[in-house]
Parts: C-alpha cells; sequence; structure tokens
C-alpha cells in the first residue's frame, strides 16, 4: 500500500484489468491485508499480527475517510491493518501446486487480494491513479492490465467501479477498516511515544508488531469469535509462528515476538488451570 498518492499525469477514464492464472509471482508473495471482520476466515492458515502505515489526505473527502480508520499525528494520519502471513516470504501460503489461490477455491479470497491492484484505503473516485501508480511500480509485471479498448475487461469507470465483485470487496474492505479503528486507535494512544514509533514517524514504510494481549481477547470478541474458538485462535497462531520460524527459511522478527508473546500467555493460562483444579 502507499504512504502516500502523487498527482501525475492526467487523469483516466476507464480502467480495464482481468486477473491472470499464470502470474502470482506478481502479487501473491509471503503476507496479505485483512480486516477484523476476515480473522475467522484465516486465523487457521496464516500468523497474524499488526501493521500501522502513514498516509496524507489527498482531498477533503479521503481526509473524512482517514479520520474515521486511523489516527491524526503531525501531518500524517496512522491507520493499522491485520496482515496475515510473513511478508518475507516469496510466496503466499494460500497458494496449491498449481499455482492457484487454495483460498480462492475454498470460497475465502481475502478481500484485499480481490481488489488488486486498486486500494481501499483511497476514494473509489481516485482509483485511476492507484492504478496508474501499481502498473509502473509494485504490478509493473503484471499481465492483467488491458488496453482501454477492452470494453469487456472494464472494471473502473468515470469514479466508480463497474465490476461488481470488485465494488463489492472494496466498500467491504472499508467498512472493515473502520469496524476495527477503535482496536487501532487504542494501540497507538499506548505506542506513540515509544522510540521505535517515533522512528517508524521519521523513515519509510511499515511499523509491524504483535496483536497486544491486553487487546487481543476483545479483538476476537468483536470479530465473532466464541471462548472455545479464542483458545483456537491462540494454538492455530502458535502453531502457524512456529512453522514460520523453522521452515519458513524467512526471518521475521514480528513473527518471533508474536510467538513469544503467546508461549507466555499459554504458560499462564496453564497455571492458572492448574491452581484452579488444585483448590477444587
Amino acid at each position: 500500500m502507499f504512504n502516500y498518492l502523487p498527482y501525475e499525469g492526467e487523469s483516466l477514464k476507464v480502467c480495464s484489468f482481468e486477473c491472470e492464472r499464470n502470474c502470482s509471482e506478481v502479487c501473491c508473495n509471503g503476507a496479505t491485508l485483512i480486516t477484523i471482520e476476515e480473522l475467522k476466515s484465516f486465523y487457521d492458515v496464516f500468523p497474524i499480527y499488526i501493521g500501522f502505515r502513514k498516509y496524507t489526505p489527498i482531498d477533503r473527502e479521503h481526509k473524512i475517510f482517514l479520520q474515521n480508520i486511523g489516527g491524526e499525528l503531525d501531518d500524517y494520519f496512522i491507520v493499522g491493518d491485520f496482515i496475515a502471513g510473513n511478508r518475507f516470504r516469496r510466496e503466499c501460503l494460500g497458494l496449491d501446486n498449481d499455482n492457484l489461490c487454495r483460498l480462492q477455491k475454498e470460497g475465502r479470497k481475502p478481500l484485499q487480494c480481490k481488489i488488486v491492484p486498486f486500494c481501499a484505503i483511497y476514494p473509489e473516485s481516485a482509483q485511476d491513479l492507484i492504478f496508474k501508480q501499481q502498473k509502473t511500480s509494485k504490478f509493473a509485471n503484471c499481465k492483467g492490465y488491458r488496453d482501454s479498448t477492452e470494453i469487456d475487461k472494464v472494471v473502473w469507470k468515470d469514479g466508480v467501479f463497474t465490476d461488481y465483485y470488485l465494488k463489492d470487496a472494496f466498500f467491504n474492505f472499508q467498512q472493515g477498516l473502520a469496524k476495527q479503528s477503535p482496536f487501532m486507535k487504542e494501540i497507538l494512544l499506548h505506542i506513540y511515544k515509544e522510540d521505535f514509533f517515533k522512528d517508524f514517524m521519521e523513515g519509510e514504510g511499515v511499523l509491524e508488531m504483535p496483536i497486544p494481549l491486553p487487546l487481543l481477547f476483545d479483538i476476537l470478541e468483536e470479530a465473532g469469535f466464541s471462548d472455545e474458538e479464542m483458545l483456537q485462535f491462540i494454538i492455530s497462531q502458535v502453531k502457524l509462528c512456529l512453522r514460520e520460524l523453522t521452515e519458513g527459511n524467512a526471518e521475521n522478527t514480528v513473527i518471533e515476538d508474536w510467538y513469544n508473546e503467546l508461549i507466555e500467555f499459554v504458560k499462564e493460562y496453564n497455571n492458572f488451570v492448574d491452581k484452579s483444579k488444585k483448590n477444587v
């Protein structure tokens, strides 16, 4: 995702795109972004942690949206996401041996993956700018870009998505960002004075961190987890983190920190259960 979006060149009237089946190496790398409403769908597939990014609004509409989903600090809006996977991996854990998305086959493809190469952080009306910038940067080798004359491949036109699949995923992702924003803002309140956060504000890129354990169960409850499913979340995350640390061949210190925090919680939980049994 972008930290800023410059207005460069002329706007497009039409964006034509159709995802290719054989170029997963362009966008299906180690991690994707999900919202709080998708946690139940992917906690058994990916290690999940937090990522913060800085954005500058491009217009009044965008500023209002960023105020709703993020925290304002200095000249930026800070927006938090749930990162699913390990961005240091070369390939997504959701890919099958045929190089196609297993999650899509199972009917649970992440919203972020559905809207590639667009970005739900920016207004629907500005998606032509996203489309152009992606084509010259991250998705320069993407085979899905089509000529604007290919009418049957048009997915965005005159400021709105014309493809229902894309439009639905785009606005569902935005709704998820709004739903999770109270938790992300609370996390920001606890970290904004820390040195690592100051380094993030002065630099570029993403600030990644484990999900704070004091907020974890509130987040999972908001995501619709039952008490039993919350325990399954922790068990699955421990296993997935351990797999990344031992088999992933891609070092990720955030996943290591997340794993260590979860292990400490499991130890405390087991001690509590043992004491409770002794007192019965």
